[in-house]
């Protein structure tokens, strides 16, 4: 007796011989450029993007980088800034001046100040004061980075006193604000109950002025302390030469080499001159120009020093720039400063390593969100040989050769078994006509 065999177990059989279907998205070899990721599994990874990513994304928001664990599988991720460090300013002396108008407080006629804020002298009366004063005190704080926390006073005696203080500040010398807040500055000796701290309220202010309501000795010194501070994250620099693209020489270009971070933008004038410029960028070659900004460029020197502009200050990932004079045309192109923030990359240690920074493929759209969480470990990732295929090889070779050839044998494979059922088939029917 023949057994026949079922049309659709010949069926199954050949498409058996086809893989399981990965995850839909992209692949480690997708992308232009991949970077070996080692680190402790199971932990939270970080790594400083190196600036060759920059140079070898494809799109202008960044968003063509992927993470990959050992087998291929996407790993969640973000980019961030790199954190800036937590620092406490040192304790710096403040200047301070004795002011004896019990009646009035400062105002600008009475005191001399230069240029800059800074005070000079003041009219009133200038100068250490000696005894027990209920006198005010004009503190100058024009040359300090930031508001201070709080003051420490180390007086001129150790006698025993007691006084409140009331609390002014200004930004200017024309207008005053009381502090609501009396505090106490008091010394008994060894008793403990000592005070001589006086803590500042949190307020924009250039000038303070202590008020000593009680006779004390006067201040010997006055210290500034600061509270713990941020610092904004960290910058770098690209430079690039600038190039005129007609002979007018009003318009020059400029090319920062890849899609870097950017948050400044400058334009040193190689010599003496002053030029009202318009500044333009595009993300591509292809693009239209879009308007920046306006800047005036300048540059003088004399007896104080060289004087040049400051460098504005934008947001911004576009690769091409374009200064335009609206004035004269330029004697020599200026060079471009272009700085850019640093910024890693952050990402669960998550199945097995080493992982893969993949980066540099256009087609792929913006990864999913990653929340860091707070307080938890942060382990730096290191980081393993670069390995780039440059755009022209890209599209040249748009598949990976090996996968074309698997799936070039699966489909000779399908069509061969399919023939192979199709004539199993007509053998079983002249069996059963016979």
């Amino acid at each position: 007796m023949n057994k026949r065999i079922p049309f659709f177990v010949l069926i199954f059989a050949a498409a058996g011989l086809f893989p399981q279907n990965k995850p839909a998205g992209p692949e480690p070899d997708d992308f232009a450029g991949n970077i070996s990721l080692s680190g402790t599994a199971g932990r939270l990874l970080s790594l400083e993007i190196p600036e060759e990513v920059y140079r070898g994304l494809r799109r202008a928001d960044m968003a063509d980088m992927r993470v990959f664990d050992a087998e291929g599988l996407p790993v969640p991720f973000t980019v961030r800034p790199v954190p800036g460090q937590v620092f406490t300013p040192p304790p710096r002396t403040i200047p301070f001046f004795i002011w004896e108008k019990e009646t009035a407080l400062p105002a600008g006629a009475d005191i001399e100040i230069d240029a800059s804020g800074t005070v000079i002298r003041i009219n009133s009366r200038g100068g250490p004061s000696t005894g027990r004063t209920n006198a005010a005190y004009l503190l100058d704080l024009s040359g300090f980075p930031g508001v201070p926390s709080a003051l420490v006073l180390s007086m001129e005696n150790k006698d025993h006193y007691n006084s409140a203080v009331r609390i002014y500040s200004g930004t200017d010398l024309s207008f005053w604000s009381e502090f609501d807040r009396r505090q106490i500055i008091a010394w008994y000796g060894d008793s403990g109950a000592n005070r001589d701290t006086i803590e500042l309220p949190e307020r924009d202010m250039r000038y303070l002025l202590l008020k000593f309501e009680n006779p004390a000795p006067a201040p010997r010194s006055i210290t500034a302390l600061w509270k713990p501070v941020q610092a904004p994250p960290p910058r770098r620099e690209k430079a690039a030469a600038g190039t005129f693209p007609d002979a007018g020489r009003r318009i020059v270009n400029y090319d920062t080499g890849g899609f870097y971070p950017i948050v400044s933008v400058n334009f040193i004038l190689p010599e003496t001159d002053s030029v009202e410029t318009l500044i333009k960028s595009r993300n591509a070659i292809e693009d239209e120009w879009r308007a920046v900004a306006r800047a005036a460029l300048f540059r003088f020197s004399g007896p104080g020093g060289e004087k040049t502009h400051e460098a504005l200050e934008i947001s911004s990932s576009a690769r091409y720039w374009e200064l335009e004079s609206l004035s004269l045309p330029f004697a020599k192109a200026p060079e471009g400063r272009f700085g850019w923030q640093i910024r890693e990359i952050v990402f669960p240690g998550r199945g097995k390593g080493p992982w893969t920074l993949a980066y540099g493929n256009p087609g792929c759209g913006p990864p999913e969100e990653f929340t860091v969480p707070a307080g938890v470990f942060m382990e730096k990732a290191a980081a393993g040989e670069i390995v780039y295929r440059p755009p022209e090889e890209e599209i040249k070779f748009p598949r990976r050769w090996g996968q074309f050839l698997l799936w070039s044998i699966l489909a000779a494979a399908a069509i061969i078994l399919t023939g192979l059922a199709f004539y199993i088939a007509k053998i079983i029917k002249k069996e059963d006509v016979s």
